[in-house]
């Protein structure tokens, strides 16, 4: 399911300070103090090298300077600046998932104990604004360093952007599911959806928009449903289970008027007649497999 989301959009810092900044960063010729358009920022994107670490720190340094404090013009910035993060991502996360090294005493254990090779390497991709993290099974990937990055995006874009990137860097950082099991509490899930479903309502880019698209699905999906190891119903008597009722009785207490809670409510309503058929309906509607 983190794979599935990742794929949807992987590519998702106060202001940098000098030790952010890159020796040998140059901005392109005729730059000027007080940039009016998004020309001279797209130029000097589609000029950096799109699978390279070091391309992110270029990256937001162009954000920083090149970009006008307008937030419309800012929020189409961060589109170009997270395509371009998405893009190193991808390829860093390749590489990891080719690698035969076992990290797990060092990123799921977080042991001084682990290997001093390990360590460096984990310390260059921090320096590079990647953060190793477990997948829940084992094994690890990479996301990036969405609190930098978000010091450095967030004092230009819009409010609606500002929230669309805070749940971005929360949903990453904390994945709600792991090794098909829910990895928060009920309550953060259902948060989480109205986050998403507030979104929806507002202006954001076509890229952006897209993502909280998907998330809203996933954890509306996963609200009514659950998952193999997090099951919300007992199948065989078609009863919710208790963290799942739980988390219905906050939706519907803490956020009574949202579409969650009028989906939810029918829900409930499904599961008390115990119709396995209509069950099964749902299931097709909502399910995300």
């Amino acid at each position: 399911m983190r794979l599935f989301l990742s794929s949807c959009f992987l590519f998702f810092l106060v202001a940098c300070n000098s030790s952010d900044k890159k020796p040998g960063t140059t901005l392109p010729k005729n730059e000027t103090a007080n940039p009016q358009s998004l020309e001279m920022f797209a130029d000097s994107m589609v000029r950096l090298n799109q699978y390279a670490p070091e391309s992110i720190s270029k990256a937001a340094d162009y954000y920083q300077q090149l970009v006008p404090t307008d937030s419309a013009m800012a929020d189409s910035a961060a589109v170009m600046f997270f395509r371009l993060v998405r893009s190193v991502m991808d390829s860093a996360n390749e590489k990891i998932y080719r690698d035969t090294t076992d990290y797990f005493d060092l990123v799921y254990n977080e042991s001084p104990n682990a290997p001093e090779k390990q360590k460096k390497f984990r310390d260059q991709l921090k320096s590079q604004h990647m953060l190793m993290q477990g997948d829940g099974e084992g094994g690890v990937y990479l996301i990036p360093d969405y609190d930098w990055i978000n010091n450095i995006l967030q004092p230009k874009t819009s409010a609606v952007v500002d929230r669309y990137l805070a749940l971005l860097a929360r949903d990453e950082k904390s994945p709600a599911m792991l090794d098909a099991g829910l990895a928060i509490e009920i309550n953060e899930l259902v948060d989480r959806l109205i986050t998403s479903e507030k979104l929806q309502q507002e202006k954001l880019p076509v890229t952006f928009v897209d993502h909280v698209n998907s998330l809203n699905r996933f954890f509306l999906a996963t609200l009514l449903f659950g998952s193999d190891n997090s099951p919300a119903l007992e199948y065989e008597k078609l009863e919710l289970t208790e963290q799942f009722e739980s988390g219905y009785k906050y939706l519907l207490s803490a956020y009574p008027a949202s579409t969650a809670a009028k989906t939810v409510t029918q829900w409930q309503n499904v599961v008390k007649a115990k119709n396995q058929k209509k069950v099964e309906e749902w299931r097709k509607k909502y399910a995300l497999y």
